[in-house]
């Protein structure tokens, strides 16, 4: 699905190609429009998927209720965010997955811990020495995604994703 989706766009972008050609700036904005209607039908595909696979999680693990996760981020990782040890939450602020302000505890693979946010100011995490940490100590790449698992109210573990389980997922 998220293959059609990618493939409208690129129809679309092709079509406001020919209308700037023309400065056709009413056409211009009429396709325009379905750019955000194509990333909202995408943001809903990604709420979906998290969900299915945590229902999924819990059928193969066989976690009880008290068990289970109570949200799970996940979060594919740019260049620019490994370059300046960012962290940005956007899909899942937009989403109401998380908000910004929220005060989050985080323990890293190695088992330290830090407390940041979530800035109002590009929806990133403000500690930016621990995610740098993070990104090395787990060989984070461009390109791989990353679990923020919430365990309890407020209590995260912050992970690299196993290969396979965030194909079809974007930040």
């Amino acid at each position: 699905m998220r293959d059609k989706i990618a493939n409208l766009v690129e129809k679309m972008m092709s079509r406001i190609k020919v209308a700037a050609e023309k400065k056709d700036v009413s056409e211009i904005a009429y396709l325009s429009g379905f750019g955000k209607e194509l990333g909202d039908l995408d943001s809903q595909l990604v709420s979906i998927n998290s969900r299915l696979i945590q229902i999924e999680e819990a059928l193969d693990t066989g976690k009880t209720r008290h068990q289970k996760s109570l949200r799970k981020l996940f979060c594919q990782v740019t260049g620019g965010c490994i370059r300046q040890n960012l962290l940005t939450l956007t899909r899942h602020v937009q989403m109401g997955r998380i908000r910004v302000g929220d005060q989050l505890e985080i323990e890293l693979p190695s088992g330290e811990k830090f407390e940041t946010d979530v800035a109002a100011e590009g929806y990133k995490l403000r500690e930016r020495g621990k995610i740098a940490q993070f990104y090395r100590d787990s060989n984070v790449r461009e390109g791989d995604y990353v679990v923020l698992e919430e365990i309890d109210p407020g209590k995260w573990k912050l992970r690299k994703a196993r290969p396979g389980e965030s194909q079809d997922w974007t930040s």
